[in-house]
């Protein structure tokens, strides 16, 4: 069964019981590993905070504008700065901090991104942030496009690279092609492309867009339906270590 879900909101989406292609990432390492992080409280750093504001503020500006705010400087030696913070944090519950220095390069990412024309055209008339609930394998699995249409899944990524050659090097080191294989595999569109809008978070925030190839695409699929099997000996009995072998130097 393929369930689509438009609307669903991120917290909503993470409550499904269902792998995932970050879980993937853990159990690709062990599945000790993957138990482990799922014991753990996910704490953002700075960068995956920039990430996920830009990403509301390209795709869901109507959320940015409700869940983040950006925290204003004050002095917290002074009485008076930690009265002004006391008051900005009761005013602002349950909404997430950006500071101004990060405000103002998500602004910056966003000019760029609406200069690339190809990337602007990529996204509009899509449908955002859809969630998708695959239950047709042995196995349950979710996911969650930035973007979609009957032609193509996007996804943006904020990157740090200053060459293209940097970012196809990230590409295979997160594992892009392994969520390029999943998603059009379980939003069931095999054979259509994937494409990657790469936003630097550094200046001059160049704007690059990735079309990922079938070669690519299938190099990611062997490499997730692998770990889809470790996962499935491991619930068969199988060892969830790094290996039960002794590994020869």
């Amino acid at each position: 069964m393929l369930e689509i879900m438009e609307g669903l909101s991120f917290e909503e989406y993470k409550k499904l019981d269902a792998l995932s292609k970050h879980q993937l990432d853990h159990i690709n390492i062990s599945i000790l590993y993957w138990q482990y992080r799922q014991t753990q409280e996910h704490v953002p750093s700075k960068s995956m905070l920039l990430g996920s504001a830009f990403h509301d503020l390209i795709l869901l500006p109507e959320t940015f504008a409700k869940s983040w705010v950006v925290e204003p400087k004050v002095d917290l030696r002074t009485k008076i700065g930690k009265e002004l913070r006391e008051s900005f944090l009761a005013d602002n519950q349950g909404k997430q901090f950006i500071d101004t220095e990060t405000f103002a390069t998500i602004s910056a990412m966003e000019v760029t991104l609406n200069n690339h024309q190809f990337a602007k055209s990529l996204l509009k008339g899509t449908k955002r942030e859809v969630s998708c609930l695959n239950t047709d394998n042995p196995w349950r699995f979710k996911c969650r496009a930035d973007a979609l249409c009957d032609d193509y899944i996007l996804d943006i990524k904020t990157t740090s690279t200053k060459s293209i050659e940097e970012f196809r090097r990230e590409i295979f080191k997160y594992r892009y092609h392994v969520q390029g294989a999943c998603y059009l595999d379980h939003f069931s569109m095999f054979d259509k492309p994937f494409f990657l809008i790469a936003v630097q978070t550094v200046a001059p925030y160049d704007v690059v867009v990735y079309e990922l190839s079938s070669e690519t695409i299938q190099n990611g699929r062997t490499e997730y339906l692998a770990d889809i099997a470790k996962y499935n000996e491991w619930l068969n009995g199988g060892y969830s270590g790094l290996s039960n072998d002794v590994v020869k130097v």
